[in-house]
């Protein structure tokens, strides 16, 4: 490795939208709850490498 610190981005599963928030307080502690504020899905939410969000993004699309 060469040493680059690798950023995430939590990415709604339903949407692809990172336009997110933690879960409720009693959840909080798991890094991975959110609520989606484009769709309004809540429940665990990938957490993908910034430089792979349209890759992801992408994926998302061809699902549905």
């Amino acid at each position: 490795m060469n040493g680059e610190k690798k950023e995430f981005i939590r990415v709604c599963p339903k949407c692809g939208s990172n336009n997110t928030t933690a879960g409720s307080l009693l959840i909080q502690s798991s890094s991975c709850f959110s609520y989606c504020k484009s769709c309004g899905y809540e429940g665990i939410f990938p957490e993908v490498e910034k430089n792979k969000v349209e890759k992801f993004k992408k994926m998302l699309r061809r699902k549905r």
